[in-house]
């Protein structure tokens, strides 16, 4: 585990990096505040902290409210040293937000002591953390493919809407159904469905920006979220969908596949004009006219004549 100690005194500093590399930690040394709160700032920075209490710069107690006040950092244990100790320096460090509080000089089988301390409450948090992300990831995903599960893209859906109203700017969605998906269960079984309908996400997760966003509709639907897109772009990201699926065949135990999608989209200009299950329900009447028109193809409702119109076709009679 890496730490990080910032003493103004290049004596002390270099006692303190052998005895902590002695113990197995590697260090990294700050001769003034400033120079230490530059790397805590960093995405990398050592997740303990020995920290003195009177620095150059900025000081020992403001680098620790500024660590415990900034949200974005990482969490770090800070252990702050003072060579005149008094009871108010400790209630004055614990007040701004340090861990522990050492006066020196300092017994070293001591202060190994507090560090090993510091290093398990450390790994307890990451732990803890990542346990947290984990069952995040598990209330708002789909566990097969990994897109977002229905609550999950219906929330997005909201948010986006909301903004739209806010912002005066368009909101995009496309409701996707796999063309004949009950077939590919029935010929080559449930297990195959599932990686096909996997690698389709992941398929289509690679074509569009990081911003947008696809979830799993239920079944074999998908839906996919596209903030600030007009009908220009809706057509265009639902053509190269349905491209990256359809032109490279899917390889399932024993076969190579084809598997084609049909899409049904629609535009909201902003939250005041349409409503969540307005712009759903018209997505949902353009995927119903594109599997009319033979699947395998995109249809983008019209909202201003309250139906929609083909936008692209791929090949008919899929």
């Amino acid at each position: 585990m890496r730490v990080l100690i910032a003493d103004d005194d290049c004596v002390s500093r270099h006692l303190l990096e052998k005895a902590l590399t002695d113990w197995g930690y590697e260090t990294e040394p700050a001769a003034d505040g400033d120079e230490a709160w530059r790397v805590l700032l960093n995405d990398q920075a050592p997740p303990l902290v020995i920290l003195d209490w009177t620095l150059p710069g900025l000081d020992g107690p403001e680098i620790c409210r500024r660590i415990r006040h900034s949200a974005g950092l990482n969490y770090s244990y800070v252990l702050v040293v003072a060579a005149h100790a008094t009871k108010q320096n400790l209630l004055d460090a614990f007040e701004a937000g340090a861990d522990d509080f050492v006066a020196m000089p300092c017994d070293l089988d001591e202060l190994q002591a507090r560090v090993r301390a510091g290093e398990r409450i450390v790994n307890l948090q990451t732990e803890s953390t990542v346990a947290l992300n984990s069952l995040r990831k598990q209330a708002t995903h789909d566990s097969l493919t990994g897109a977002l599960n229905r609550s999950a893209i219906m929330r997005e859906l909201n948010r986006e809407l909301v903004r739209a109203g806010r912002m005066g700017s368009p909101v995009g969605v496309i409701l996707i159904d796999v063309d004949h998906f009950k077939g590919v269960n029935d010929n080559y079984g449930h297990l195959a469905g599932d990686q096909v309908l996997s690698q389709i996400v992941t398929r289509m997760a690679s074509c569009i920006r990081s911003y947008e966003l696809i979830g799993r509709f239920g079944g074999d639907e998908l839906l996919v979220v596209l903030s600030n897109c007009d009908f220009d772009t809706i057509q265009t990201v639902g053509e190269r969908l349905r491209e990256t699926v359809s032109d490279r065949k899917f390889e399932i135990p024993g076969a190579k596949i084809t598997v084609t999608m049909t899409l049904g989209g629609a535009v909201a200009a902003s939250a005041r004009q349409m409503s969540q299950a307005d712009l759903l329900e018209l997505a949902d009447t353009a995927l119903y006219r594109a599997k009319q028109e033979g699947r395998n193809r995109l249809v983008i409702a019209d909202p201003t004549e309250l139906a929609p119109i083909n936008a692209s076709a791929g090949d008919s009679g899929q």
